[in-house]
């Protein structure tokens, strides 16, 4: 794996929860071994759900966590005037591009327009 990724929310949700096909999670997993990245927004969307189980605390323990930065924001609130997506998901397309990072995410309708955006969904691979 020579890219770097970062872990949309569903993803770390779903991994944990176990709910990705076998081929995604194995996939997931290695990139959890090797660099696990995600998002200040996905860390927030996680440790505020009611029950985030033990995988995903640890999950994000584990993981480099991305914060904002003035380019992301001035990112977010280009991604925003362009598309109609929630700021959480403008929050992670704008972290996955400024890092030149591939987003792993099932969500594909709502980043699919987001250009120079990339993106894989483990429930494809």
């Amino acid at each position: 794996m020579e890219q770097d990724y970062l872990i949309d929310t569903n993803s770390i949700i779903n991994f944990a929860n176990k709910k990705l096909p076998s081929s995604g999670s194995l996939f997931v997993s290695k990139v959890i071994d090797i660099n696990p990245i995600i998002s200040i927004s996905s860390k927030i969307k996680i440790q505020g759900f009611a029950h985030p189980n033990n995988q995903m605390i640890e999950l994000i323990e584990a993981s480099t966590i991305i914060p904002l930065t003035d380019e992301m924001v001035d990112e977010t609130i280009a991604i925003r005037k362009i598309h109609k997506i929630k700021l959480p998901d403008a929050i992670i397309a704008a972290t996955a591009k400024t890092k030149n990072l591939t987003l792993i995410t099932r969500n594909e309708t709502d980043f699919d327009s987001v250009s120079g955006l990339t993106i894989i969904n483990p429930w494809k691979i």
